[in-house]
């Protein structure tokens, strides 16, 4: 077998080196939780968001956060991402000016609008799930200033 050929090996979840990975990520976790709780700074915000969204999927799959909370998370990356996109969208736009074709120019138009759309669902979601899992301090993780 070449490189390239070999399986991916699954953690064993009843290993001594998984259970203390898993004691570090959960430290990890709560220390992200606390950070959330003040102002960051935007970097550091989408750096947490990306880390809690990933260690969130991790623990949900191993019944170590609630399926809201799980849900969170992952919304709230999707949130970002498409905030990320509407962003650089809207950077184009304005650097390309009326360089930019007539179809580069409509199709951007269309997939800002999309965005729109999306945002507006996300958000809708996002604060169910406040909702549901009554945070007892809400994470300060959404950029409630970003507008379209």
């Amino acid at each position: 077998m070449g490189l390239g050929n070999h399986p991916i090996r699954r953690p064993n979840p009843d290993s001594p080196q998984d259970r203390q990975a898993m004691v570090l990520f959960r430290e990890a976790y709560s220390s992200l939780q606390v950070a959330f709780e003040g102002e960051l700074y935007e970097d550091q915000r989408q750096l947490g968001i990306e880390m809690m969204a990933s260690m969130a999927q991790e623990f949900a799959r191993r019944w170590m956060v609630s399926d809201f909370e799980g849900k969170y998370w992952s919304t709230a990356m999707a949130e970002l991402t498409s905030q990320r996109e509407y962003d650089a969208i809207q950077v184009k736009r304005q650097s390309a000016g009326s360089r930019a074709s007539l179809l580069q120019r409509w199709y951007w138009r269309v997939r800002q609008n999309q965005l729109r759309s999306v945002l507006k669902e996300l958000n809708r979601k996002l604060t169910l799930l406040e909702q549901q899992i009554d945070f007892v301090d809400l994470p300060k993780a959404r950029n409630r200033n970003w507008k379209p």
